[in-house]
């Protein structure tokens, strides 16, 4: 794979082909896999077309934004051109994948030195993002910037596109303005998922059962599986000449969890013998 970039040739190394006999991961945007992405890449980079070579080392990140090579690669080549903006996106990229494991001390050191050195730029502004829950992971301009709380994150100034994916959150998406030697903070309010389950109820007996849900009527035995949001929900169970059977079931994503509900005729207390209550308080 193609790691590092100077003014001698590229280093090529054989960790490109196994790359290469991954599964091929699409960009819904441009169509392009992964791996044909990267090879267009290295291809122009023996051609020595650099611009091209950047392009779609990018590609490849929008593809399969978790692979750690190509962001070394546009970060490697926009210090060439001496642009900080994609150093400041793509080293940190390469920097946050890199913390699980896979990079050589050298890389490291190249890629935090490029990021101090523009760090000091004096177009360089800050962005902070800080989500209710925290720990989730930001892109900026489709690069992983890190999980949140993230705090003055340098970026070169201009308009960056933020975006926050989360499979517990609708997907959260939005621009941003970066002012030279100024720090801009957001908050972004995140929308919750709504998931479903299933409830089914085989009570015994079977049919003639009242179906409570939540101190709501939903019908009575035979009855249709119910869809309902996940987490617990009151289960209240009546039927003539029955005790009322009452549960908190849990309702789990695109699960169906089944009733099975043993409803229990009353116990009818004994009479008891008045007389000999008597005596015995006597």
């Amino acid at each position: 794979m193609i790691r590092t970039f100077n003014a001698k040739p590229i280093v090529f190394t054989g960790f490109f082909v196994v790359m290469l006999l991954a599964p091929a991961i699409v960009n819904a945007d441009t169509g392009i896999s992964y791996d044909v992405a990267l090879q267009k890449a290295i291809r122009y980079t023996r051609a020595r077309n650099y611009k091209q070579s950047m392009k779609y080392f990018k590609l490849a990140v929008s593809a399969d934004a978790t692979s750690m090579d190509p962001y070394f690669n546009v970060g490697s080549l926009a210090e060439h051109f001496k642009e900080c903006k994609d150093q400041l996106l793509y080293f940190r990229g390469f920097l946050y994948l890199a913390n699980q494991g896979g990079a050589t001390a050298s890389f490291l050191k190249s890629a935090k030195k490029a990021l101090k050195r523009c760090a000091r730029d004096k177009k360089t502004g800050y962005f902070s993002i800080v989500t209710e829950p925290p720990g989730l992971e930001v892109t900026i301009n489709g690069a992983l910037a890190g999980k949140t709380p993230l705090h003055k994150l340098p970026l070169t100034a201009g308009k960056y596109t933020y975006a926050i994916s989360n499979p517990l959150f609708q997907p959260f998406q939005a621009e941003v303005e970066i002012k030279a030697k100024e720090t801009s903070e957001v908050k972004p309010q995140l929308v919750k998922k709504i998931f479903y389950g299933w409830l089914e109820f085989k009570p015994v007996p079977k049919k003639g059962v009242e179906v409570f849900i939540d101190h709501k009527a939903a019908g009575v035995t035979p009855l249709k599986k119910v869809r309902l949001k996940t987490g617990n929900h009151l289960i209240r169970l009546k039927a003539k000449g029955y005790d009322t059977w009452q549960r908190y079931m849990d309702v789990s994503k695109d699960m169906t969890t089944t009733v099975n509900a043993q409803m229990e005729k009353p116990i009818v207390p004994k009479k008891l013998n008045m007389d000999r209550w008597k005596k015995f308080k006597e």
